[in-house]
């Protein structure tokens, strides 16, 4: 299994830009754009959560790296999906989905949303928060500014 990448690694394979710049004044511009883009794009996926949220009720926005999708889960299909995990033993897929479920089930939906990102191997849950979604990207953004 791969070493996961350290936090500056990370961010600089997102934002390979920032190694091109020496001078701190540049790297704190590139921070700045770079942030607002971020802050951009979880706009949006807040807004789909909300329309799925709207429609369906309590669940989570699915990020779907492989296939390049999003997709609300209302909590019924993740219920569904739990269970179908536990009948053909998939147990670790059937905690996560357990885990998911319980943190949908008592959250508070007007402070923020439930997205869910997952790829061929893994999946995570994320909380993006209301009003500053890019709030914990951005931090990291400055600290290698």
């Amino acid at each position: 299994m791969k070493k996961p990448q350290s936090r500056i690694e990370l961010l600089t394979s997102f934002f390979p830009e920032l190694q091109k710049f020496s001078d701190r004044g540049d790297r704190e511009k590139v921070v700045k754009f770079s942030a607002a883009t971020v802050g951009a794009i979880l706009a949006d996926h807040i807004f789909q959560f909300d329309k799925g949220f709207k429609q369906f009720g309590k669940g989570v926005l699915l990020l779907q790296l492989h296939n390049k999708r999003a997709d609300y889960l209302p909590i019924q299909l993740l219920e569904e999906d739990l269970e179908d995990s536990r009948v053909i033993g998939h147990t670790e897929v059937g905690d996560m989905y357990q885990k998911v479920i319980d943190k949908v089930e008592s959250f508070n939906f007007n402070n923020g949303v439930l997205i869910v990102i997952t790829d061929d191997t893994s999946m995570e849950l994320f909380i993006l928060d209301r009003e500053n979604p890019a709030a914990s990207v951005q931090a990291m953004l400055e600290e290698f500014a």
